[in-house]
Formats: C-alpha cells, structure tokens, sequence
C-alpha cells in the first residue's frame, strides 16, 4: 500500500449519513496518539469536542477535523496522554470473555459481593456465543469502532434468526437471553471506557413471560 501523506483519510460510512476519521502521523501528533484514532466515529469524540460528533456533510467533516487535531496538540503540550479506549479488542474477544469464570469481568465483581458465577449460567451463555453471536458480523469489528447502526443491525439479524424447531429467535427466551449477554459486555466495556460511546444505549432489553433459564437452541 502506498503511504499516505495526507494529514488525516475521511471515510463515510454507506450505510449511513456519519463519517469516520483516521490520524495520520502527517498531522504532527506522535504514532501512538495516531493508533488511538484509527477509524474513529466522529458520535465517539470525548466530551471537550461535543459539538464536532454529527457533521452533515463532508465539507462540515473536513472542516471538523482540525479540532481534535488541535486538542490532542493542547493535551500533548500539557503532557496529558488523551485515549479513546483503554482496550483495543474485537467483539468476538471481548464479549467472550463473559462465557467463562476464568476470563469474564463480572468474576471480580461478583467476588467484591461475596457471590460466584453460576457455572450453568455462564454454560448457557457459551452456548449463545458459539452458536448464535460469534459468527456475526458484529463480532468482526473492534469494540472502540462499532457504532449505533451496528448494534441496531445486530439486533435485527438476532430477531429474524431461524432456530432448529423453525421459529424465529424473536420474542423467545434464547432472544432475551443472547441480548442480554452482548449488551451486558457493551456495558462492562463502557463501564471501563468513560469517553467511549455504548452502540446498545439505545437498546432496552426485552422480557419474556416466563423468567425460568432456558437451554440455549442451536440455529438451523
């Protein structure tokens, strides 16, 4: 690939009206601060550039740009390392991790209220992950670049999903119970990364009429 001498690659995104925004060491901000905004939604800018997030046009993006160069200038003469996301992983791995003792955030929280995870919950969601959520295309992605769309995407595919007795998995129980463990993992991340914005904020978390705990159905 050709290197870019370009200060900063504006891409919009086809499936809606937002833009994404890349650093390029040409704009005189060292690699590592560059890294942090890789493919960065203009919706995830922190707070002190609230008013940049939702450029209508291209014009209006390019122009947006100069601010979080000029910022990130501000913090680095401060000496203040400014970050996006503390953890730079794709879905996949991190929504993962809530599937077992061993790795999931939730183990250390537990413990801080004297309470173990339940090994047949954390089987349930395994079974989740491996059959219904780790092959979607919400799972390709790093946690720090999804965006509202792609959760909304998600939970469509989820909903019109066909299960093996040939239902669709909305408005059952595995539907409640897949939802749950990706949002719960969205806001774990979240809870780990103030400036980042949570794709599922949106997203209510439905009931179902019998709360009992279900064997996960294999898709078709």
């Amino acid at each position: 690939m050709a290197q870019t001498f370009e200060p900063y690659t504006l891409i919009r995104r086809t499936d809606a009206r937002s833009f994404r925004l890349t650093l390029n060491p040409t704009c005189g901000l060292p690699d590592s601060v560059c890294k942090q905004w890789y493919r960065r939604s203009f919706g995830n800018f922190p707070a002190e550039l609230a008013n940049y997030r939702t450029p209508k046009t291209r014009a209006d993006a390019k122009a947006a740009t100069q601010a979080p160069i000029a910022h990130l200038k501000n913090k680095r003469d401060e000496g203040i390392v400014c970050k996006v996301a503390a953890q730079d992983v794709t879905a996949s791995v991190w929504v993962g991790k809530f599937t077992a003792a061993e790795t999931s955030p939730r183990t250390g929280i537990n413990a801080e209220k004297n309470r173990t995870n339940s090994a047949s919950t954390l089987a349930t969601y395994r079974c989740y992950f491996d059959v219904h959520v780790k092959n979607d295309p919400l799972m390709n992605l790093k946690m720090a670049e999804t965006e509202e769309e792609d959760a909304r995407a998600f939970v469509k595919r989820m909903a019109v999903k066909k299960m093996t007795d040939g239902r669709v998995m909305g408005g059952t129980r595995t539907f409640v119970g897949v939802m749950q463990l990706v949002t719960m993992a969205f806001r774990e991340y979240r809870r780990r990364n103030r400036r980042w914005f949570n794709p599922f904020d949106f997203y209510i978390l439905p009931k179902h009429k019998a709360p009992r705990a279900t064997p996960c159905r294999k898709a078709k």
